[in-house]
């Protein structure tokens, strides 16, 4: 039986249904984002693009500008939507949705805080490894399981500082801080 997995990253583009609960009130009225690092072909995943409308004042709130007013253009070269050159760069909201970053600029997405796997969908300790090496993650020294309060419950990926270490957490009650992508089965 082939498995299919699913990864909440920028890092990975995947075709999937995107399985996971947001253990976040629904309510909340704050939209937190996340800036990405830049580089080639990292992108917002699918469901955490910005609105167009958004795009200018939460890429002004994270230090860039709009230029002239002209922000909005069909580029193969940006991500597809909010992005900035850099970091306090001029902010961009590209329509090009099969358009690859060309890696100078840092995509401004909704953020992943509170993101986990479904349950039932979790990988188990023993396959994550060797799953997030599939999907182009790392293990350092061997060391990856833990008990942390900021990473998604059982197999994740790091998004920011450790770029694709792979980690398993077995604390069921942590909340992903926004910098970890779960890896989870889908259907």
């Amino acid at each position: 039986m082939s498995r299919h997995l699913v990864a909440f990253t920028s890092f990975f583009i995947l075709i999937q249904t995107y399985l996971f609960e947001d253990v976040h009130s629904a309510a909340s009225e704050t939209l937190e984002v996340s800036l990405l690092p830049n580089g080639a072909g990292v992108r917002c995943d699918t469901g955490y693009d910005l609105s167009m409308e958004d795009c200018i004042q939460k890429g002004i709130d994270l230090g860039g500008y709009v230029k002239d007013n002209k922000f909005l253009g069909y580029w193969r070269h940006l991500p597809f939507g909010c992005s900035m050159e850099g970091q306090g760069g001029r902010i961009f909201y590209n329509e090009k949705p099969e358009a690859i970053n060309n890696g100078r600029y840092s995509p401004i997405c909704k953020t992943l805080v509170g993101v986990r796997c479904t349950t039932g969908h979790d990988i188990s300790m023993e396959d994550c490894a060797q799953d997030g090496i599939d999907l182009g993650g790392y293990v350092k020294d061997n060391k990856f399981k833990g008990y942390w309060n900021n990473l998604p419950f059982g197999c994740s990926m790091s998004m920011v500082d450790q770029g694709g270490r792979i980690f398993y957490n077995e604390n069921l009650e942590a909340v992903n801080d926004g910098s970890y992508s779960p890896i989870c089965k889908s259907l």
